[in-house]
């Protein structure tokens, strides 16, 4: 049994983990993680490359940019095996008009607040220009040594994997915000509203109850 496939097993173990506790959001998601994981896995075993010329313990950023938002997701492996992806997003009115230098100042403060284990290599998508700046300022920060890597074949598909999953991370907030939307114009049109409500108060009136 390769490592790919201990990969998938811890996935999918939480995955389940997820579902018992009604995660159920966070459950689909690592779901569509599992099934793009698991094309990788084929697909890599197909291709002829050594799994072993992976780094042990990599980072690899890629992202997904819209009008509105930025996607980020960072896949990890560490010990030579795949731990999944963490996502972040961010409203482009936070962000700034310049994409690299918000990435950079992301980099920088994810690996600051980061509890796990440090990578000892990273690969950071349109960062590859902005590379020697990065180096001096994560030395200058950091005891563990990190080195920025370029993209290269043997990481070519993980990359690919990664950009996937921050465009499929997209796609599922641009279809939670119109269910929201969807939702909030029933309850304007329902109630006679002028405009869709902002804020909605719930109380709990079962106390109240003989």
């Amino acid at each position: 049994q390769g490592e790919g496939e201990r990969s998938l097993e811890k996935l999918e173990k939480r995955m389940h983990q997820l579902s018992q506790s009604e995660e159920f959001e966070q459950a689909a998601l690592m779901r569509d993680s599992i099934l793009l994981l698991r094309n990788f896995v084929t697909e890599f075993s197909e291709s002829g490359v050594k799994q072993n010329t992976i780094p042990d313990s990599l980072d690899i950023i890629c992202f997904h940019k819209s009008d509105e938002a930025i996607d980020i997701s960072i896949h990890l492996i560490r010990e030579g095996i795949s731990l999944g992806q963490k996502t972040f997003y961010f409203n482009m009115n936070d962000w700034g008009e310049n994409s690299n230098e918000g990435l950079m100042s992301f980099c920088f403060q994810y690996y600051q607040s980061c509890k796990d284990t440090l990578p000892e290599k990273i690969y950071c998508q349109s960062l590859e220009k902005d590379y020697s700046l990065l180096k001096e300022i994560f030395k200058k920060s950091f005891s563990e040594k990190m080195k920025f890597i370029k993209r290269a074949k043997n990481i070519q598909k993980i990359i690919d994997l990664n950009l996937e999953q921050a465009f499929q991370n997209f796609r599922t907030r641009s279809l939670d915000k119109e269910h929201h939307d969807l939702a909030l114009k029933k309850i304007k049109s329902l109630l006679k509203l002028r405009e869709m409500p902002r804020q909605i108060e719930c109380f709990d009136v079962a106390i109240w109850q003989g």
